[in-house]
């Protein structure tokens, strides 16, 4: 998801009018601005009352980007790596909630929304905590000559049907 809103490549009004998809680029929630990536997450007024009730940093700012790109490049500076999960975790439900509403659904209360962002950032942390592969310390143990007279012999044979030959070859130590 994240990478195809970077790219610009959601289905989005305004990109379904480009390809002539859809007949109009407007926003059907508010009807007055193209429904591009940028509108749809976080210029729309219903996307706003989502970013109003955000947690800290997350709340809505004045911000006059033009492109989504923008707003990451603001994001970025300004918040945490935990904060920037939860933006993306909260664009996501954002997006859901557009398609969900497309095909009649019903708008969540932008509180629930919230609160559900947080609970999906949990959930991930503590599955990624009961999946965490603890690394061992094994000891490597590098290939030392055999004692005395005895010898090592390593080989290995191809057979390749399309010339209708076959290899073999060795290396004794």
């Amino acid at each position: 998801f994240a990478w195809r809103a970077c790219q610009n490549i959601l289905p989005t009004r305004e990109n379904l009018f480009r390809k002539k998809v859809a007949q109009d680029e407007f926003c059907e929630r508010c009807n007055q601005a193209p429904k591009s990536v940028l509108h749809v997450l976080w210029e729309c007024g219903a996307v706003q009352d989502v970013w109003a009730v955000a947690p800290g940093r997350l709340q809505k700012v004045c911000t006059e980007q033009r492109e989504f790109l923008q707003l990451l490049e603001h994001l970025c500076h300004r918040l945490s790596m935990e904060e920037f999960e939860l933006f993306w975790v909260h664009c996501w439900l954002i997006w859901h909630q557009q398609n969900m509403l497309l095909h009649g659904g019903k708008a969540q209360d932008p509180s629930r929304i919230t609160t559900r962002a947080s609970e999906l950032i949990e959930d991930f942390k503590a599955s990624r905590d009961q999946l965490a592969i603890h690394a061992s310390r094994e000891v490597v143990q590098l290939w030392c000559p055999p004692p005395g007279t005895l010898f090592k012999l390593n080989f290995d044979a191809a057979v390749f049907m399309d010339t209708e030959s076959s290899g073999f070859g060795a290396v004794i130590r």
